[in-house]
């Protein structure tokens, strides 16, 4: 995943079911997926996006932690 475009597909495009879970009032459902997205896919996209950019280690197990964990890589992650 080393193309901006293709990462930045790959972390926007849950949103589309969200929000249609949201516009046909699945609310528990939508936040049981809004919790999933934020801890589990964002850590698995974000550890493939900067193991493709060549980071390696126990580090990048950080990125599970939300809000936290990509802190220290967020120029790597979102602009290169």
């Amino acid at each position: 995943m080393k193309n901006l475009l293709v990462y930045y597909l790959f972390i926007l495009s849950p949103f589309a079911l969200m929000f249609w879970m949201i516009s046909n009032e699945y609310a528990i459902a939508f936040v049981v997926t809004l919790l999933l997205y934020s801890t589990i896919y964002r850590g698995i996209t974000d550890y493939f996006r900067l193991k493709a950019r060549g980071y390696i280690g126990l580090e990048l197990l950080r990125l599970f932690v939300p809000f936290r964990g990509r802190r220290r890589f967020f120029r790597d992650l979102y602009f290169r």
